[in-house]
């Protein structure tokens, strides 16, 4: 962080008109700038959580079920809910379904059946199922295990995108491998090392080229298809990925109003990096300084970074522009952070290509990356859970295991849809998800951008997470994309969630920065910054929080970061379940007729295709008033605010209790892990409380 004049730097979001952070009553049409001094170098208001009390407990119970996009598995079989086609209905050989005995734990049930040698399970299909590969001896001894309900034979229909028809003739499509514990896809069924993705140009697929390890592109006719299945390295066969950046370049700004907001803190963002994959990026602008880092394509066959659609430098600058060409007029929000960038853009046709997001990511963390924001998704399947976005769950949680690991957060803009749905892969669990609300005129801040992609997910997860200002956004021009000179040479406007999602990231920045310098905590985790965001965040327009319009609403780092003065703020992300297992935290609320809130996040183990349920661990959350009197459970929430009864959530890895007027007294917060499916034995999780005249007692 660095000192500038009187230890204020310029400008959180003045190309966002964002104002001040805290975003109250800076939306007005005079021309002149706002100016909000906060100086948020110290003294800390976030302080750690003492060592919670630690339970052993168990699993909840479930249904012997298992979910999948196609049908349902139960003790007596498989149970179709659409038509599978003829040549997908074939058993895979080396595949099947066990559901698991419901008095058994599905992590007890996990360790009994990988004791077998010869077999992986490749992920739990939800409420009781394992999707198991092995050899045939495997196979016929998992079954015989006590802990194993029923197995059944599992149709290569599981395999394959429905979106495949027999009624096209050459397709051209993405091959994938399985996804492996840590290392990512395998090109050969790691580590059982049966079948091989490079013998695919055998079976009819065409034109094939290594995109990636455990990722292939090519063409294939429909006839094909059925025997490409068969390979075991086969995990998932669909159609090729279209992406597409999530701006809105159709409408016209120029007639805007020149009203900019400005906000000035010590924080700027120095010491922080952030990965930037976009179009490409105008390096030389200016703006940028000597602060890129690194500037590679991840598109194959394509080695240019530069920006012919000018897309990828206004959203770079959006986040850490230095305003250089403006004065500091148009900075971005964290002005002194360092770049990665990874250009997506094809040269030739102007297209987004990339290879697989696990490489985007573990490339950018490799680099020194902690954030990574991307505004651009699918054009097409709305609200599902994708590969790519399994590939992103794979990256970000294996990252959150502190104790290895320093995290990163990976931002995805929900998408210029509506009510159609979010763009995948902004449909992961473990992403942060944001949405746009307008910052200019009328309405601003608390009216919503009216394109803005709207959830749930298909499996009922609440998203977006977080919305941020995505509409009139001023940022950098890139010099070779002939753009429109709205604010002159080096300036344009645009408008979308593609704004606002590095608008979110630099945000994020700051409050990793926050935590790092100035409360002294190390390498805060993702889940951590996610939480901390929404525990700031404000709900927009009537109150009803959460939602699949705003999420968890408008980010406020005010509320996140520089609490009123008997305000206290209280953070963990140093702590971690097992099955069964119950930590609780006991705090104390010393004035009585205020709000509390409490979020808790964890970064979740990857689902799949393969199920219609993507929850993998389920922590619940639990907030018990002074006396035990009233119980809030997490996510169960009325006109914006908790209320008791209601059912624990099994679907979100975000969980949050805001109690509109906590009474006196020791309060408790109990996490517990109900549901653990996942491959990892331990899950870990981040909570932030924010409460007035709240003590830590524990």
């Amino acid at each position: 962080m660095k000192k500038r004049g009187a230890a204020l730097i310029a400008a959180l979001l003045t190309t966002m008109m964002w104002g001040s952070i805290d975003f109250d009553n800076q939306y007005n049409l005079s021309d002149e700038h706002q100016i909000r001094q906060v100086d948020l170098s110290g003294p800390s208001k976030i302080s750690d959580i003492s060592e919670p009390v630690t339970f052993v407990g168990v699993e909840r119970g479930r249904s012997m079920v298992a979910d999948t996009p196609i049908g349902i598995y139960t003790l007596a079989g498989f149970i179709p809910s659409q038509t599978i086609q003829s040549e997908f209905t074939q058993p895979r050989q080396d595949l099947v379904m066990l559901l698991i005995d419901d008095m058994i734990g599905m992590w007890d049930a996990r360790i009994t059946i990988e004791e077998i040698p010869g077999l992986e399970i490749r992920t739990a299909v939800p409420p009781s199922g394992y999707l198991v590969q092995g050899d045939e001896k495997a196979l016929e001894q998992v079954a015989l295990l006590p802990v194993v309900a029923a197995s059944h034979a599992v149709p290569t229909g599981l395999l394959v995108h429905p979106s495949i028809e027999s009624t096209q003739d050459l397709i051209e499509v993405e091959i994938l491998g399985w996804n492996t514990l840590e290392d990512g896809r395998s090109d050969d069924s790691m580590p059982l090392g049966i079948g091989n993705l490079d013998t695919l140009d055998q079976m009819g697929f065409m034109d094939s080229g290594i995109v990636d390890n455990g990722r292939r592109w090519g063409s294939i006719d429909y006839e094909s298809i059925a025997s490409v299945l068969e390979n075991p390295a086969v995990a998932w066969i669909a159609p090729m990925p279209q992406l597409v950046p999530s701006n809105d370049e159709v409408r016209d700004h120029t007639e805007s109003e020149d009203v900019e907001s400005w906000f000035s803190t010590t924080l700027d963002g120095s010491g922080q990096r952030i990965a930037v994959g976009d179009s490409g990026i105008d390096h030389d602008h200016g703006d940028f300084g000597s602060r890129i880092v690194s500037r590679t394509s991840v598109t194959p066959g394509d080695s240019s970074t530069a920006d012919g659609s000018g897309h990828g430098t206004h959203v770079a600058c959006t986040a850490v522009g230095s305003g250089y060409r403006s004065s500091g007029q148009y900075a971005g929000v964290a002005p002194e952070a360092e770049i990665v960038f990874q250009a997506m853009e094809d040269d030739d046709s102007g297209s987004l290509y990339s290879y697989g997001i696990d490489t985007m990511l573990s490339q950018a963390y490799n680099n020194g990356a902690r954030f990574h924001t991307n505004s651009w998704g699918s054009g097409s399947g709305y609200n599902t859970y994708t590969t790519s976005a399994e590939d992103a769950d794979d990256r970000i949680s294996t990252w959150d295991q502190y104790w290895t690991y320093e995290g990163m957060s990976v931002f995805f803009s929900a998408g210029n849809e509506g009510s159609s749905g979010i763009s995948p892969p902004a449909t992961a669990k473990n992403v942060i998800a944001v949405g746009a609300h307008q910052n200019r005129y009328g309405g601003s801040p608390d009216a919503m951008y009216p394109y803005s992609s709207q959830g749930p997910t298909d499996d009922g997860r609440i998203k977006p997470d977080v919305i941020a200002p995505g509409m009139y956004v001023r940022s950098c021009e890139a010099q070779e994309s002939g753009g429109s000179n709205d604010l002159g040479q080096w300036y344009e406007e645009s408008s979308g969630t593609s704004m606002a999602t590095p608008a979110a990231a630099g945000a994020s920045i700051l409050i990793r920065e926050y935590l790092m310098e100035i409360a002294q905590r190390p390498a805060p985790q993702a889940s951590l910054i996610k939480a901390m965001l929404i525990l700031g965040a404000e709900d927009v327009g009537t109150p009803n929080i959460p939602n699949n319009v705003e999420g968890w609403g408008r980010i406020d780092l005010s509320n996140s970061l520089i609490p009123e003065s008997d305000v206290g703020i209280f953070v963990d992300d140093r702590h971690r379940l097992k099955s069964g297992e119950i930590d609780e935290y006991s705090f104390e609320v010393t004035r009585a007729g205020e709000p509390l809130k409490v979020v808790l996040a964890w970064s979740d183990y990857p689902g799949s295709t393969s199920s219609s349920d993507q929850l993998r661990n389920d922590l619940d959350l639990e907030v018990i008033s002074p006396g035990g009197t009233s119980t809030y459970l997490g996510n169960v929430f009325s006109q914006g605010h908790s209320v008791t009864g209601g059912q624990a959530d099994s679907v979100n890895n975000v969980e949050a209790v805001l109690v509109e007027s906590a009474g006196l007294g020791v309060w408790t917060v109990r996490v517990s892990d109900v549901y653990h499916a996942g491959a990892r034995q331990y899950q870990p999780y981040s909570i932030a409380l924010r409460g007035v005249n709240v003590n830590d007692l524990t």
